[in-house]
């Protein structure tokens, strides 16, 4: 028996930071395969992860690693896994390299079959295999943007003020009660917030108790916390009024009670006001405490105080308790309208999506769960069409409830019965609760926790392995994550959370020493605090750079986008080239801004200020011809036909009659040649005609509608940033998860543990109309009824963990070197309690005996000597865009990129680009002719070059196998751009017949493996559309002479 069938068919990796778990899911995932008796049984495996990235890289490993055991040599790169894998399957290395040449050829000729996934891909499928169950339409489009949506619903809904008396009503109340509030009147933001409830799953079950309720149902319930409201303070007064009864029979003045505290609380009350009830000595010690003066006080009136000390008690601690009460009910009056038109939103999402045959990414997990979950696994299996024995899943601390549950009916159904090989299945879970990030998304640790603690949803238990090692950094930054992390282990107060951390130590794998340094800045507000940040920042990377550090080993990580910003606006200004999320964002293109304007013109033609941006952004471009002043001001106030005319003098010619009449991408692309762009066209360009593309692709909306979208995305559409560019880059924490850089740097270490002020709890209430309300949260809230305390208490827990995963990301992405900057606690406010990072670095410092209260800087190990670094040094890459007018050529861009451009390879490019070029424009045979002569009149083909490429060409339309594929039996496309996934497909020819495709691909190289896969992807994105892919072809154009045929 082998050592793959003796180990448990459930098995979870414990998987810290930097401790190797993609590779152990591929050696896992190759020992199944290759154990198996048949190549094909990687179609029985489902692989699931969460970002298309970890998708592509999994893939990549799994398939690189078959290439490379199938060779006589195992390349070095691969040897260690090959090793690893050799030992667990127990099978000679020619058998091993035989099995993996026959299975990755498998794979390459079944690619669909080869299933790793991202969870809302696989989600996805099982939605549309079910799709007439949920009585949807099964050529749904999928909205990624949800916020989007809900923004859309919001504006629809406040549009029905004044044709729908209850919601009128409803946003009324709104209004004013903001009014009331001195807060803004617009309440759009507000509902716009509350509404994102509706997409967290955490919020179904309790809008589940809501659905059956109206507007008038919510109005009843506000009238009703009011009235209870009204009635409480109505007690206070009497309350005050008793202890001041108290005062006058017994005849002591209220000059005795010390500072006059506690007469101020009672008259306070008395006069309807609401004072604190706690933060002062008094309100905790009011029952024992003297209450008086004893030098100002006679002895007499002393005795009559102590007298009745214990009454005033009494008449406080019912005012306390009032006080809550009060403070509850408010809380929960504060949402009543917004919640009120929750349904409304709601209603008019679902109208959007109707309209629009469309789904919400959280529609997903939400329609699968209430059809599938109670399906039995078998008709799960049969309506999918495959069955799978074998299941990974990666980043399980990341997955929601949802998903799991939807997911448990196909494992449950693996792991107790039998395959067609007579064993049972696998599972295999790879998570790490420390890096639970995303609770805001539905990913909890508690899940993965109670998975490895034996809470287990199937009939068997999940053995749990550590992965103990950490292969990532050097040893000093290994080391100090190990003690402050484990240092940090007794923040907790629930067992659970503390030992995950006491635990948490990592063995050292590479002997390099490594560096860690951490800094305390100060600063009397935040503005000098945020100047310090980013001026220790800066001086660290002039540092780096004079010991020869590359600025692209360097990363700096935030929390928040504005000290992102922050910094990026002095690394620049110190000389420093930064890559940044903001930097990268479409709206800093002047370029693109240029060109949106010319669209938001066209729809208001008379406003001046957008003129003016016009014409300041073309006088950057120019040699102004005349007095400045007069450019613009002459201009400004021309109609907009002698607008436009009175540019030609400077060389730009354009119509905004013509450009009306363009569809939306060629109107784009028209703007670009008109006023001379394609020569200073950049990648920021590149990705908005991308973004006006999707935009025509997935809408039939207009130019207004184009406008409204870019506005509403404008700050979040960005630019990918260039691998291997010689910069800084800067990221969030959340997107950094994953990643590894040689140098991380953390500014602004200063993240509040116990900052409630965007959290909320559902409350439970009785005797009310409603069953429930929405609290926003704060200190006072465990003190409004013993539930609200126990679900206060979770939440702070939950805070708390999150708060710390978050830095251990941050503080675990480094391999070489890092630098933590946090902020210095005075010690007024250095308390514990306080629980700031800055306070948690201070205490870890004290506890290792390293705290000096006036050092600010310290650290650990040695940093790397310069010449022991590699030069990693990368080169911006230059792209230059050429573009013709639709009237001359079919509308296209194409990037050239000027670092390839060496000789050898400038002749296959140039073949490649021509060949391609030419072929778009064949359709049938009779287009053959005419394409050579167009590329023999804009001078890429000579005559007897154009006389050999038609003979080539001619073969091969003329060839048996493909000479169908180039009649007008089919319905052609060539160079078809596709979005899928976020990422474009170009298709050289997509021939198309009765719900059928044929998918062809020219290439000029010679054979690669790869190009079957890039195939394969275009097969499944057709498949995504409805089609059924018939055949997939690569037609090889080695010359002019040859040709030769793959097929999938």
């Amino acid at each position: 028996m082998s050592t793959q069938q003796k180990q448990p068919s459930f098995i979870i990796y414990n998987a810290s930071a930097g401790s190797g778990k993609t590779f152990t899911m591929v050696k896992e995932y190759l020992q199944l395969v290759l154990q198996a008796p048949k190549p094909d049984y990687y179609k029985h495996i489902l692989a699931i992860t969460f970002t298309n990235k970890a998708v592509s890289e999994l893939k990549s490993r799994v398939l690189h690693a078959l290439i490379d055991f199938s060779q006589e040599d195992t390349p070095k790169n691969s040897r260690a896994l090959f090793e690893a894998v050799a030992e667990s399957v127990q099978l000679e290395p020619q058998v091993i390299r035989k099995k993996s040449k026959a299975i990755v050829n498998h794979i390459l000729h079944n690619y669909a079959a080869f299933e790793i996934s991202t969870i809302d891909g696989f989600t996805h499928r099982l939605l549309r295999t079910f799709a007439k169950d949920l009585d949807i339409n099964v050529n749904f489009e999928v909205e990624l943007d949800s916020e989007l949506v809900i923004e859309e619903a919001v504006d629809r809904v406040i549009n029905k003020a004044g044709s729908q008396p209850q919601i009128t009503q409803a946003l009324i109340n709104f209004v004013l009660k903001k009014a009331d509030d001195d807060k803004s009147w617009d309440i759009r933001r507000d509902l716009t917030k509350m509404a994102k409830l509706l997409l967290a799953e955490d919020n179904f079950a309790y809008l589940d108790l809501l659905t059956e309720y109206e507007l008038k149902d919510f109005n009843v319930f506000y009238n009703q916390l009011k009235s209870a409201e009204s009635e409480l303070m109505e007690q206070n007064k009497r309350h005050a009024e008793a202890f001041f009864e108290l005062l006058e029979q017994n005849q002591i003045p209220e000059k005795c009670f010390n500072r006059g505290s506690v007469p101020d609380f009672f008259r306070k009350n008395l006069n309807g006001d609401l004072p604190k009830v706690s933060g002062a000595v008094w309100h905790e010690k009011i029952a024992d405490n003297t209450l008086y003066t004893k030098s100002k006080t006679s002895n007499e009136e002393q005795a009559k105080i102590d007298a009745i000390q214990p009454q005033i008690a009494e008449l406080f601690y019912a005012i306390r308790e009032n006080y809550y009460q009060l403070k509850f009910y408010a809380g929960l009056a504060k949402n009543v309208d917004a919640q009120s038109l929750l349904f409304a939103i709601q209603n008019e999402i679902d109208l959007i999506k109707e309209e629009r045959d469309m789904l919400l990414m959280v529609d997903f997990n939400r329609k699968i769960s209430e059809e599938v979950k109670n399906q039995p696994a078998p008709f799960i299996y049969e309506r999918l069409g495959e069955r799978y024995h074998n299941f990974f899943i990666d980043e399980f601390q990341d997955t929601s409830a949802l998903q799991w549950e939807n997911l448990q009916p196909l494992i449950n159904n693996s792991l107790s019965g039998f395959n067609t090989e007579n064993k049972t299945g696998n599972l295999f879970l790879v998570g790490d609760a420390k890096q639970s990030i995303y609770r805001w998304r539905g990913g909890k640790a508690e899940q993965f926790i109670n998975l490895y603690e034996g809470h287990s949803p199937f009939s068997i238990t999940g053995k749990t392995l550590n992965l103990p090692a950490n292969y990532r950094s050097y040893k000093e930054i290994i080391d100090f994550n190990n003690r402050f992390f484990t240092f940090l282990s007794d923040c907790f107060a629930f067992e659970t959370y503390r030992n995950l951390y006491a635990q948490a130590e990592q063995k050292k794998v590479k002997n390099a020493q490594g560096y860690v340094q951490l800094d305390f800045i100060e600063g009397k507000n935040s503005e000098e605090q945020s100047l310090a940040y980013a001026a220790k920042t800066v001086k660290i990377i002039q540092e780096l750079k004079e010991e020869g550090t590359p600025l692209s080993d360097i990363c700096l990580l935030t929390r928040k986008n504005k000290h992102g910003i922050l910094l990026a606006n002095h690394l620049v200004e110190a000389g420093i080239p930064v890559i940044s999320s903001d930097a990268l964002l479409l709206s800093k293109s002047k370029t693109v801004n240029f060109v949106q304007q010319i669209f938001e013109l066209s729809l208001r033609p008379e406003d001046k200020e957008i003129r003016y941006e016009l014409l300041y952004f073309l006088s950057q471009q120019i040699t102004i011809q005349e007095e400045e002043l007069a450019f613009y001001k002459k201009r400004l106030s021309l109609s907009i036909e002698s607008f436009f005319d009175s540019l030609q003098v400077y060389g730009f010619h354009f119509s905004l009659q013509q450009f009306q009449k363009l569809p939306l991408y060629e109107a784009a692309e028209y703007v670009i040649r008109s006023f001379k762009i394609v020569e200073k066209a950049d990648a920021y360009l590149q990705y908005y005609l991308d973004f006006v593309y999707e935009f025509t692709q997935k809408s039939h909306a207009g130019l207004m509608q184009l406008v409204e979208v870019w506005n509403k995305k404008k700050d979040k559409l960005s630019i990918v940033a260039a691998q291997g560019v010689e910069a800084v880059q800067i990221l969030s924490v959340h997107k950094s998860k994953g990643l590894e850089f040689p140098v991380v740097i953390y500014p602004f270490a200063q993240q509040k543990l116990d900052d409630f002020s965007r959290d909320s709890l559902w409350a439970l209430i009785e005797d009310f109309e409603l069953p429930l309300g929405y609290l926003s949260v704060n200190k006072e809230t465990p003190h409004y009824s013993k539930k609200l305390k126990e679900d206060f208490n979770v939440l702070a827990q939950h805070k708390l963990l999150d708060e710390i995963n978050v830095l251990y990301v941050a503080l675990t992405r480094a391999k070489e070197q890092l630098y933590i900057i946090s902020k210095i606690e005075t010690s007024k406010t250095a308390q514990l309690e306080e629980n700031t990072f800055g306070v948690l670095f201070q205490r870890f410092l004290e506890k290792q005996n390293k705290w000096e209260a006036d050092v600010r800087h310290y650290h650990w190990g040695h940093k790397p000597k310069p010449n022991a670094i590699e030069d990693k040094k990368g080169v911006m890459q230059d792209f230059s865009f050429i573009s013709t007018a639709p009237e001359n050529h079919q509308a296209a861009l194409m990037t050239k990129n000027a670092s390839m451009w060496l000789t050898s390879q400038e002749e296959a490019i140039a073949y490649g680009d021509m060949v391609h070029e030419i072929l778009s424009q064949i359709i049938t045979v009779e287009d053959i002719q005419p394409a050579l002569a167009n590329a023999v009149e804009q001078g890429d083909l000579n005559q007897k070059e154009a006389l050999d490429y038609e003979q080539s060409f001619t073969k091969m339309v003329n060839h048996p196998e493909l000479n169908s594929y180039f009649t007008k039996a089919y319905t052609v496309y060539t160079e078809k751009e596709l979005l899928v996934d976020h990422a474009y497909m170009r298709l050289d020819r997509l021939c198309l017949k009765n719900k059928e495709a044929v998918i062809i691909d020219y290439k000029t190289g010679s054979y690669s493996p790869d190009h079957k896969i890039q195939l394969n992807e275009y097969a499944e994105a057709i498949k995504k559309l409805g089609y059924t892919v018939k055949k997939g072809v690569l037609i090889y154009l080695e010359n002019r002479q040859n040709i030769k045929i793959v097929y999938l």
